[in-house]
C-alpha cells in the first residue's frame, strides 16, 4: 500500500495529536494544521495527498477551507469530520468537494479503511455505463492490467459510490442522467478524476471536445478498442 501524506486540520491540540499518531501507526506521514488559514499557509509549500479537517475551526472553517483549496487547484481528496452536523451542513461540505463527512471522534478502524481507500486511488477505476457487456468487457481488461475497477449502470449508482476514483469511464447517455452532469459532481468531491467520455453519438462528443477543452477530460467514439482505452488510463496513471 502506498504511503501517504495527511493533512490534519483540528484546533483541539489533543485531538490532533491522537489523530496524528494514528496515521503515523498505519504507516503514513501526517502534518497538522490548527485551523483553515494555517492550512493554506501549508498547502502553498508541502504537497499532500488528503486532507482531514474539523468543520468547525477558527479564522476559516473546514468548508471554506475547501472552497479556496479548490480555488487554488489543491486536487486532493479531503473528509470533513464533526462532532455533530445537520443535512444543511452536510450538504454545504460536499458541495464544497469533501470525499466524505465523518462523526468525531474518528474510530481508528475507520480511519485505516479510509486512509487503505485513498491509497488505492491511483489503481481505481469508476465505469458508468448502462450497458452490461460492455461494462463488463472494460472491467475485466482493466483488471487484467492490475486495476481496481467498479461497475455502476446510472448516474445515482454512480454518485452512491463513494470510494475514491483516479479515472472514471462515463457513458454521455445514461439511463437517468447526463454523462456530463454525472461527472461534475463526480468531480466536486475528486478534483483530481480524469473522466474518459465514451458515445456513440459522435456530434455529441465532437461539441463536448469543443465547449470544454479540459486537460483532465478525454473524449472517445462507439464502437471503441477496449485495449486502446486501458491505454489511456495507464497514461493517465502514469502522468500522476
Amino acid at each position: 500500500m502506498a504511503s501517504l501524506r495527511v493533512l490534519i486540520v483540528e484546533d483541539d491540540h489533543d485531538l490532533a495529536d491522537n489523530l496524528a499518531e494514528l496515521v503515523d501507526a498505519l504507516g503514513h506521514q501526517a502534518v497538522v494544521a490548527a485551523d483553515g488559514v494555517a492550512a493554506l499557509e501549508l498547502l502553498a509549500t508541502t504537497p499532500v495527498d488528503a486532507i482531514l479537517t474539523d468543520y468547525r475551526l477558527p479564522r476559516l472553517d473546514g468548508v471554506e477551507l475547501l472552497t479556496e483549496a479548490r480555488r487554488r487547484h489543491v486536487s486532493v481528496p479531503a473528509v470533513v469530520l464533526s462532532g455533530f452536523i445537520d443535512a444543511r451542513a452536510r450538504a454545504r461540505a460536499e458541495e464544497a468537494g469533501a470525499l466524505e463527512v465523518l462523526a468525531k471522534p474518528l474510530e481508528p478502524k475507520r480511519l485505516a479503511a479510509l486512509l487503505a481507500e485513498l491509497a488505492l486511488q491511483h489503481r481505481r477505476v469508476l465505469i458508468v455505463e448502462d450497458n452490461e457487456a460492455l461494462a463488463d468487457n472494460i472491467a475485466e481488461a482493466l483488471r487484467l492490467h492490475g486495476f481496481e475497477a467498479d461497475v455502476t449502470a446510472t448516474g445515482k449508482a454512480a454518485l452512491a459510490d463513494r470510494r475514491l476514483h483516479r479515472v472514471a469511464v462515463v457513458d454521455l447517455r445514461l439511463p437517468d442522467a447526463a454523462g456530463v452532469d454525472i461527472a461534475k459532481k463526480l468531480k466536486a468531491r475528486n478534483a483530481g478524476l480524469h473522466v474518459v467520455f465514451v458515445s456513440a453519438f459522435s456530434e455529441e462528443l465532437e461539441r463536448l471536445r469543443d465547449e470544454a477543452r479540459e486537460p483532465d477530460m478525454t473524449c472517445i467514439d462507439k464502437p471503441f478498442d477496449v485495449d486502446a482505452l486501458v491505454s489511456r488510463v495507464q497514461e493517465v496513471v502514469d502522468s500522476t
